[in-house]
């Protein structure tokens, strides 16, 4: 089955300094994959000129939707469902998709920049997710 829903932007972070991630109140619409049967992000990003490092996009599941157990990930109740390198091309933008395991209830996205001394100038995460159809 192929995913048929239209991709949600859910994450835009304007500038992402060098080894740094973003938290979850950056990820401003929550994945509800409640009633999902796959799910899939996407992500576009570009780099800066200089960059040498790709960029990391995670996807962090909880049973409860509260940023305070996603960004506390594992130890408090969110786990890290998986996660996909966007690989840096220096000065361009790098599109990256991915598939998820929709056995989660509540995800968000989180980016990675594993480039210690270049930030990334942009960064956009969309998800697509495609519910059950009613029988």
């Amino acid at each position: 089955m192929a995913l048929t829903k239209p991709a949600i932007e859910i994450l835009n972070v304007a500038s992402l300094a060098a080894g740094t991630t973003t938290t979850a109140s950056d990820c401003t619409v929550v994945i509800d994959a409640t009633t999902a049967s796959q799910v899939a992000l996407e992500a576009f990003v570009t780099f800066d000129g200089s960059a040498t490092g790709d960029c990391r996009i995670h996807m962090r599941c909880a049973s409860t939707n509260s940023d305070t157990y996603f960004d506390q990930a594992v130890s408090y109740g969110a786990d890290q469902d998986g996660y996909f390198d966007v690989p840096c091309s220096a000065g361009n933008t790098v599109i990256g998709t991915a598939p998820f395991d929709p056995s989660f209830k509540y995800g968000k996205a989180y980016a990675q920049n594993l480039d210690g001394s270049h930030a990334i100038t942009r960064v956009i995460v969309n998800k697509i997710v495609q519910d059950v159809a009613p029988t």
